[in-house]
């Protein structure tokens, strides 16, 4: 039987029949994967402490191009601080779902891997994490291919002129060039005019301004379409 060695972090586990457990992990070699843990919900299961969110490590699987079965598990680090906050845990889930929903199955991609493991590793020395849950989310979308960026047109690229980047400022308004603006509104465009409204809410702090931006952002791209 062949088998092949993933590093890798897990992003999602599911129970499976009556023992065992389908894990998804996201890792250096193949990017987001599954494989499938036999008997890991057993209480003598040499593997089940390994098989949790979040916890790093090596693990050995089958050689299959359906569904690899784990074969030995060793546990590299565990982000132990995740386990004692429950809003910590939470913006992790919400990072690891990101990533479920931005990548594809056996896609490599080593930064995104250094980006979320460094996003685990760092939430840990932060009071309020969404700081680090709004930078993850930008780093996602750009490493994705599908950044933001304030100095070009949305829906003709044209370099916006120095009164359109004047006028969006750190409040995300200027999205269209004044040609493009005038234009009928297409599906491409309404996004960005929502965003244009959160931005300009006077009811919403900078902080979750740029929130609510980076996941609407993150949703068009990812959820709808």
């Amino acid at each position: 039987m062949y088998s092949q060695v993933l590093h890798g972090i897990i992003i999602k586990v599911m129970n499976y029949q009556e023992a065992d457990r389908i894990v998804t992990i996201f890792s250096k070699e193949l990017g987001k994967t599954q494989f499938i843990a036999k008997g890991a919900r057993k209480l003598n299961s040499k593997n089940g402490g390994v098989l949790d969110l979040f916890i790093e490590g090596r693990f050995e699987v089958t050689n299959k191009s359906d569904l690899p079965m784990l074969l030995s598990a060793q546990m590299i680090n565990w982000y132990p601080y995740l386990r004692k906050s429950l809003a910590h845990w939470q913006i992790a889930e919400r990072a690891a779902k990101a990533l479920m929903k931005a990548t594809k199955d056996h896609d490599a991609h080593l930064e995104l891997y250094h980006t979320f493991s460094d996003f685990l590793q760092s939430i840990s020395s932060q009071g309020n994490p969404k700081n680090l849950w709004i930078q993850f989310l930008n780093k996602l979308l750009l490493l994705s291919g599908f950044g933001i960026n304030l100095y070009v047109c949305q829906n003709c690229h044209k370099e916006l002129d120095e009164k359109n980047i004047a006028s969006h400022g750190r409040n995300f308004e200027g999205f269209l060039c004044e040609d493009c603006s005038e234009l009928a509104i297409t599906d491409h465009q309404q996004v960005f005019l929502s965003l244009r409204q959160i931005g300009t809410s006077e009811t919403l702090t900078e902080a979750n301004k740029t929130q609510a931006f980076l996941e609407k952002a993150f949703a068009h791209h990812f959820l709808y379409t």
